[in-house]
């Protein structure tokens, strides 16, 4: 699993790449940013069940950030 931060309309988030989308980890349910998602625990196994309820935008059409 690759978590990134990248730019969208709304400003700087976190996602997950997943084949060739970048799907969105605060609609999944997840902090938004990165330096949170970091302090509350990364749980990969809940990130991973909850992929399929979020927003993505594909990864060609995306500027990724530095992580933190």
């Amino acid at each position: 699993m690759k978590i990134v931060t990248y730019q969208s309309s709304n400003g700087a988030k976190t996602g997950v790449v997943q084949d060739d989308r970048v799907i969105d980890l605060e609609s999944c349910g997840f902090p938004a940013s990165m330096k949170d998602l970091l302090e509350q625990g990364i749980d990969v196994a809940a990130i991973a069940l909850k992929l399929d309820e979020g927003s993505s935008v594909p990864l060609a059409e995306t500027e990724l950030l530095a992580p933190v």
